[in-house]
């Protein structure tokens, strides 16, 4: 992939990355992209704001999220409705997990490679129960970006620390709600902003895929079945 045009500033990437947010708003809430667009970039500064939205649209518990400057996120088992500035938007429940998820997905910067992190382990555990006993699940990023059903993607890939892996049987795919705590952040430099922005153009926009965390259902249970063949061969 050629990099050498697509030099960008953190700053400048970051506006990038609104810009192909609001892209897609306009495609898929058109009339509403603007009013989504600046709620969204207001929770950019504090990410976890848009987790939080997201974890009570799953949970369908009644909650009123108050973020600054007027802007007021409400979940109803009836309603479900952003207030911004006394302008109100509403959508169905799946609406607004697709719009939140991708909110995250477009604004939220990715670690590069060669970072170390904590994964939270009690939800590995859930899923892996192996696991049970062990020490902490400390990884090192070893890929990113990475697709099993051309619609959904893994930001992350990565092998035990310290011990890494020869085979492969050891790589682990993952979505940043997993990770308890980075341990070190691996080299970067102005590349590494410049192909974070053309990834998501390519995967978030171009391809409309959703990151692994905010896909379907159906897609989930694809990405179960695939893993599991994986895994057994």
């Amino acid at each position: 992939m050629e990099l050498e045009n697509l030099s960008l500033s953190i700053a400048a990437t970051q506006q990038g990355n609104l810009k192909l947010l609001h892209e897609w708003l306009k495609v898929h809430a058109a009339e509403e992209a603007v009013v989504l667009t600046k709620f969204l970039y207001r929770c950019q500064k504090d990410i976890r704001q848009l987790y939080r939205i997201y974890e009570c649209l799953w949970k369908q518990e009644e909650e009123v999220c108050a973020l600054d400057e007027g802007y007021e996120f409400h979940v109803s088992p009836e309603r479900i409705w952003l207030c911004a500035r006394g302008e109100e938007v509403a959508h169905t429940a799946q609406e607004w997990k697709r719009i939140i998820g991708k909110g995250i997905s477009f604004l939220e910067e990715l670690l590069p490679l060669g970072s170390v992190v904590e994964l939270q382990k009690e939800v590995l555990e859930e899923k892996m129960p192996a696991l049970k006993g062990a020490g902490k699940a400390v990884l090192v990023i070893t890929e990113r970006y990475l697709s099993l059903t051309g619609h959904s993607y893994f930001p992350y890939a990565g092998v035990p620390y310290p011990t890494g892996t020869f085979d492969g049987t050891s790589r682990m795919l993952f979505s940043p709600a997993l990770i308890k705590a980075v341990l070190h952040t691996g080299y970067q430099e102005e590349q590494e902003q410049a192909y974070q922005y053309r990834m998501k153009r390519e995967y978030l926009l171009e391809k409309d895929m959703d990151m692994c965390g905010f896909e379907t259902a159906e897609e989930r249970k694809e990405i179960q079945r695939i893993m599991e063949e994986q895994h057994g061969r």
